[in-house]
C-alpha cells in the first residue's frame, strides 16, 4: 500500500479531531453551536472512514469506497457554503 493512503488516513482523522475540538472552542467563547463545525466534521470523517476501509484491506465490491467520498465531499461543500453564509450575515 502506498504510503500516501496512511497519509491521507492521519490527516482525515487530524482534521475531525479539530474539527470538533474547533466547535467546543467556538461554543465556549461565544456560546453559538455553529453548524460549519459538525457538518465539516462528518464531512472529513467520510474521507477518514474510506480510507481506514482501504487500508484495511475491505474489498471496494462490498463497500463502495467512492460513494463514501462523494458524501464527503458534498458534507464539505456544505459545510463552506454555511461559513460564507454565517460570515455574510455577520457583515450586515
Amino acid at each position: 500500500m502506498p504510503a500516501v493512503w496512511y497519509v491521507n488516513c492521519v490527516f482525515a482523522w487530524v482534521i475531525v479531531l479539530l474539527a470538533i475540538t474547533g466547535y467546543f472552542y467556538t461554543l465556549r467563547q461565544t456560546g453559538e453551536r455553529w453548524a460549519f463545525w459538525v457538518i465539516f466534521a462528518l464531512g472529513f470523517a467520510m474521507f477518514a472512514i474510506s480510507h481506514s476501509l482501504k487500508l484495511a484491506g475491505v474489498d471496494p465490491g462490498t463497500t463502495p469506497h467512492e460513494v463514501v467520498r462523494i458524501i464527503g465531499y458534498s458534507l464539505v461543500v456544505i459545510a463552506v457554503t454555511s461559513l460564507i453564509l454565517r460570515v455574510r450575515r455577520a457583515l450586515r
